[in-house]
């Protein structure tokens, strides 16, 4: 039987505003935290090293697990980072990083899109981080993560 897959998504707060780091992720064409798969045999903390490490090129130092949603397609983890070397840098599938307060966590657009911002229900929509973690309640804007 194949285990299911184990998401993590690493919600990383800029150290001075609160405003969360978000990467635009090509294939799906959404905007999303950093985000990657746990690999069988890894541990959280390594994975969610590697997770930032290979999307967003930062130093981070990992807290324990927040919330943990189990659903039809996986099972999806948030744990907060605390950014403490380097500046976001989108590898791979990734194309690009922005940090965003809550107010612009609504009217999020495509990088690059001409038009105007989409409606808050649209951009929730299209918003990646799973909406059964409660990040509203993991994010202090004003100081970072708990």
């Amino acid at each position: 039987m194949t285990p299911p897959r184990c998401t993590l998504q690493i919600l990383i707060p800029e150290p001075t505003t609160g405003r969360i780091l978000l990467t635009w992720h090509r294939p799906s064409h959404t905007w999303t935290l950093p985000t990657g798969d746990l690999r069988v045999g890894e541990e959280m903390s390594a994975a969610a090293h590697r997770v930032v490490t290979d999307t967003v090129s930062i130093g981070v130092q990992i807290g324990w697990v927040t919330d943990i949603a189990v659903e039809q397609d996986g099972i999806f983890v948030l744990i907060p980072g605390r950014h403490v070397t380097g500046r976001p840098t989108a590898n791979g599938p990734y194309s690009r990083c922005i940090w965003a307060s809550r107010d612009e966590l609504t009217r999020l657009r495509p990088p690059d899109h001409p038009g105007p911002a989409p409606s808050p229900t649209a951009a929730a929509r299209g918003n990646r981080i799973n909406p059964h973690l409660s990040l509203s309640n993991q994010i202090d804007f004003q100081g970072g993560a708990p």
